[in-house]
């Protein structure tokens, strides 16, 4: 239970603090075509059923065996799948800032974790608590805008379900 309620304040920090990094700028005219025909591309190479799209922002999470699309209520641009004992978070920002500048602010708003790697596109770090929690966090920018994908998992579970986190992390077309 008590993991249950680290994970799930795990999460709402992230989305907080990704809500907090976007800018409140619209994109709109050239832009918005631009996506709008990379997305019908890439519809178009993948004819699996999406279970999630954001033509806005270019993005489509594909079906993948076990992933639920948990909730998306009343702002489609923070998003929640769920596996078993696995939690993603899509998170879709207008932001100028570097993907750096964001690694900074997640692990500055994280408190005492470790940082397991560390990579120009990703990042995966581990709460130090009793009941270690695992976050692997994958920015992208596309179109002017910055994806991140973060999956949040008990730390002692990890090598169990890395698999189930690349398969989806496959699924979700930028």
């Amino acid at each position: 239970m008590q993991q249950n309620i680290r994970v799930i304040a795990i999460m709402l920090m992230t989305v907080v603090i990704m809500i907090g990094c976007s800018d409140d700028e619209v994109r709109e005219g050239q832009e918005e075509k631009d996506v709008d025909i990379s997305l019908s591309e890439k519809e178009q190479v993948n004819s699996e059923t999406a279970m999630y799209e954001n033509e806005t922002f270019g993005v489509a999470v594909y079906e993948q065996e076990g992933w639920s699309l948990s909730k998306e209520e009343n702002d489609p641009t923070n998003v929640v799948f769920e596996h078993e004992d696995v939690t993603s978070i899509l998170t879709l920002l207008t932001t100028k800032k570097s993907v750096q500048d964001l690694k900074d602010e997640l692990l500055s708003g994280a408190n005492n974790v470790t940082v397991v790697e560390d990579e120009e596109q990703f990042l995966a770090y581990e709460t130090d608590r009793q009941e270690s929690v695992r976050s692997d966090v994958y920015f992208s920018i596309s179109n002017g805008n910055t994806i991140v994908l973060t999956f949040v998992t008990a730390a002692d579970e990890y090598g169990e379900v890395e698999d189930v986190i690349l398969g989806f992390h496959e699924q979700v077309k930028y």
